[in-house]
């Protein structure tokens, strides 16, 4: 996972997905410490050539993949309800 195509906003929504959505403790800690040291960069104001890439494990990848995918499920059907 290259960190530095990451906005504030993108970042975030990976650390609300993490939360929300991975059920391992360890797995769910790393991901969000790892995006938590890339938003500090992007709010300190570090050029993006000086950011380090946010590297995760295959078991991370899958499990922030089905993350992002149940709260991009569950986001469409808050919207479809709304309507």
């Amino acid at each position: 996972m290259n960190g530095k195509g990451y906005s504030e906003g993108s970042l975030s929504m990976m650390i609300d997905a993490a939360n929300q959505y991975i059920d391992a403790p360890g797995t769910r800690d790393n991901i969000i410490a790892k995006c938590h040291q890339e938003l500090g960069l992007v709010v300190a104001g570090a050029p993006v050539y000086q950011r380090a890439a946010i590297t995760l494990t295959n078991h991370e990848v899958l499990a922030m993949r089905q993350a992002i995918h149940r709260w991009r499920r569950a986001k469409k059907r808050s919207k479809d309800k709304s309507v």
